[in-house]
């Protein structure tokens, strides 16, 4: 028995959306897949703001050296 897999465009995903298929639902579209998105649980903005700011900081030492 072989599988086929459904590749879905861009089209065929707002479509879903408008129709309300995909409410609720956290996914995004990938290479024509579409693919749950995990809750983390956390805000991911306050450790990438976090790292800039260290970077930033080893930059600014490196150059004031």
């Amino acid at each position: 028995m072989s599988v086929t897999i459904a590749k879905w465009t861009l089209d065929d995903y707002h479509r879903m959306i408008d129709a309300g298929i995909l409410a609720n639902r956290r996914v995004e579209l990938l290479n024509g897949e579409l693919n749950s998105m995990e809750n983390s649980g956390f805000d991911c903005a306050q450790p990438a703001a976090r790292e800039i700011e260290s970077v930033e900081r080893s930059r600014n030492a490196s150059y004031s050296s």
